[in-house]
């Protein structure tokens, strides 16, 4: 265990092409969040690892959070 898990990001527009890896920390799925577009890849982890999700419902509270003074 300890070992970081890496994923590949495939898209319809690489005909199912690896076109990018993820490992730790990275993050992804941030634009169809973020501006409400459908998913544009599909990432596919190589092993087991964990995953933190962010739904759209949650977005506002998290936005204004990170530029929330008070």
């Amino acid at each position: 265990d300890g070992e970081a898990c890496e994923a590949e990001v495939t898209t319809r527009a690489a005909n199912g092409h690896v076109v990018a890896r993820c490992g730790a920390g990275d993050a992804f799925g941030e634009r169809a969040l973020l501006r409400n577009e459908p998913r544009a890849a599909t990432v596919k982890t190589r092993g087991a690892g964990e995953l933190l999700g962010l739904w759209a419902e949650r977005k506002a509270a998290v936005g204004k959070a990170c530029v929330d003074d008070t």
